[in-house]
């Protein structure tokens, strides 16, 4: 009889709810990203022979020596350049390139570097801390010369570069789509020019 009791009392216990209390507690998490106020741009020359990126901590950009083609002609350098141009904070900046030629030893003052050069503008999207960032061509900035990028007053909205950034390639033209190559026609010398590269809230 006892052993039954027992039986009974310990189904009892089992069943029993026991009040347990847990206290609680809530964090609020925040962060603050201050909206763009100017942009950033960095430099790097790109090797011709194998597309390599060195950074340039100037903003002297040079060509350096031109090679001679003799298959086609025409004067080419060793390198182009990559110009990656970013708001310096969230909500992006509107920006303006502009071009001027400087110093052209041609006699023709419409064969300066700005005929002679091209840019070729992408939109960079970043994909992860381990990948290179996708390039993006981006509609109504097809490649020109840097006289007409100046001429069509190249602006690039927020919207267009919303969740990237600009990059403009800009390398002397091998007269195969835009601008004109420099060729023995060409009189020696320097040649140089200036980017601008402004930005505005809107």
């Amino acid at each position: 009889m006892k052993k039954t009791t027992g039986s009974i009392l310990a189904a009892l216990f089992v069943l029993l709810p026991v009040a347990i209390s847990f206290a609680a507690s809530t964090y609020t998490l925040s962060v603050d990203l201050p909206a763009a106020e100017g942009i950033t741009v960095s430099a790097a020359s790109v090797a011709v022979a194998d597309n390599a990126f060195t950074p340039v901590d100037t903003t002297l950009l040079a060509f350096g020596q031109m090679i001679p083609n003799t298959e086609f002609g025409i004067w080419t350098p060793p390198n182009y350049f990559a110009l990656d141009i970013a708001g310096d904070g969230p909500g992006g900046r509107v920006l303006t390139i502009s071009y001027s030629d400087a110093l052209n030893p041609n006699i023709d003052v419409a064969a300066g570097l700005g005929t002679k050069t091209t840019a070729t503008f992408k939109k960079l999207i970043w994909t992860g801390a381990t990948t290179k960032p996708t390039e993006n061509d981006m509609s109504g900035h097809a490649q020109k010369s840097l006289d007409d990028v100046n001429k069509n007053a190249e602006v690039f909205t927020k919207e267009e570069l919303a969740g990237g950034w600009l990059r403009i390639y800009v390398g002397v033209s091998t007269g195969e789509l835009v601008g004109k190559p420099f060729t023995n026609g060409d009189a020696s010398g320097t040649y140089t020019g200036q980017i601008t590269i402004t930005d505005t809230a809107s």
